[in-house]
């Protein structure tokens, strides 16, 4: 009897930007196995709560063993995951984490559609005419994303009435169009409040996401953030001159964009002024070095620089 351990191999192939957790419902499907935990479990022990927005999670590292690409691993995550989009605002103790502990940022939540799994139905139509499947594309999993960039139409979620959470892809499966294939009511669109600054959001988390700007990191964008509005550049607020120039930037940041944007953008349950908003606070932006929400620094950036391009040094 043969003592050789043989890891256990995908039913699928990843496509071009499909997520990793598209990619396991594919399996899912071809394995004619019912449970979807019966299907994954072989592959990964990390198949519960299976939404978009973990930068690095168990089951990235597992199906990137078991498919065995001619790649590395960080290339993989590049083209099957959101890891691009976090890594510039990564501190750098956390770049270096393997994916063997479940990473994700705190108050994601906050972040509209950042949990709920999301299709173009025009993308759709073409991987049908193009591949003959449906598969969920990385960039319509960005957090707050609504349309799709490629096609400048609405995005859809999972029917409300079938599914009791548009969250779990298990539950979900692959997208259909713009009508539920169960009861064949229309999909609710995400289409919403749109101005020249959420535009300009979403097109640059795609950018992110397609690693255009790799010399940005945390360290370089919070040095710059203190140069630019006049703090001393300790690694923590130090005199009362920096308090002051703290509470003036703040409130140059709460009024700058239009109230509709945080509405839009966010999450507002019991909200009262984006400075309730933790990860909001210019001083929290500037000085922790701490994994927060790219949404966040992407509305500083915006409100200081105009354009990433704009970031003193950045090219250097």
């Amino acid at each position: 009897m043969s003592s050789v351990v043989r890891k256990p191999q995908i039913n699928a192939y990843p496509f071009e930007g499909e997520h990793v957790i598209s990619l396991m419902v594919r399996h899912h499907q071809y394995s004619g196995i019912r449970r979807w935990d019966n299907a994954t479990n072989p592959i990964s022990s990390d198949y519960k709560a299976v939404v978009p927005h973990y930068v690095l999670r168990p089951l990235y590292r597992d199906v990137y063993d078991a498919f065995s690409p001619s790649i590395d691993y960080e290339t993989f995550l590049g083209r099957h995951t959101l890891y691009q989009y976090y890594a510039p605002f990564l501190p750098a103790t956390l770049l270096k984490q393997s994916g063997d502990k479940p990473l994700f940022v705190n108050n994601i939540n906050r972040v509209k559609y950042a949990a709920h799994w999301r299709h173009c139905s025009e993308c759709v139509k073409e991987d049908m005419d193009t591949i003959g499947e449906t598969y969920y594309h990385i960039e319509h999993q960005l957090a707050g994303m609504s349309y799709c960039v490629k096609h400048q139409t609405p995005l859809f979620i999972a029917c409300d009435r079938c599914h009791d959470s548009g969250r779990y892809l298990n539950s979900i499966g692959l997208p259909h169009g713009s009508n539920c294939p169960k009861c064949d009511m229309g999909y609710d669109n995400l289409d919403g409040y749109m101005d020249d600054d959420i535009d300009w959001v979403l097109r640059t988390s795609t950018k992110l996401l397609k690693h255009e700007f790799p010399n940005l990191n945390l360290q370089r964008l919070q040095r710059a953030y203190r140069d630019y509005i006049g703090l001393d550049t300790f690694t923590n607020v130090s005199s009362r001159k920096d308090t002051l120039i703290i509470a003036e930037a703040q409130r140059a940041l709460d009024n700058y964009f239009a109230p509709e944007l945080y509405e839009r953008l966010l999450i507002l349950d019991g909200y009262q002024g984006n400075r309730k908003f933790r990860e909001l606070f210019v001083s929290y932006l500037a000085y922790k070095d701490k994994l927060t929400l790219p949404i966040c620094h992407l509305l500083m950036i915006r409100m200081l620089f105009g354009e990433i391009e704009n970031i003193p040094n950045l090219m250097s």
